[in-house]
């Protein structure tokens, strides 16, 4: 039970990072640190990776690049558990 409520900043630290665009965050840093900074309130979970990428490529984007659209995903370690989940930051443009 404990697992499973620590689990719920999951979805809390996707909300963030889509909240600190909405206030103006605009470089990877600046998303990423606004999803770290949920997860890391929890002493259960162990973040092992937080990424954004190119969503129609898949590469990293660095730091510093501006975020439009990206695709975060997240892993985190909760309980011998490995919890994953994604979001796709902003629009997706037709192709």
């Amino acid at each position: 039970p404990a697992g499973r409520a620590a689990a719920a900043a999951i979805p809390r630290a996707l909300d963030a990072a889509r909240d600190a665009r909405a206030r103006g965050a605009s470089t990877v840093a600046q998303v990423r640190a606004a999803a770290e900074g949920v997860v890391r309130q929890s002493s259960q979970l162990t973040l092992e990776y937080l990424d954004l990428a190119d969503p129609h490529t898949l590469e990293a984007l660095p730091e510093s690049a501006t975020v439009n659209e990206a695709l975060l995903t997240i892993a985190v370690m909760v309980d011998d558990v490995r919890l994953l989940d994604e979001c796709l930051l902003g629009e997706r443009s037709a192709s």
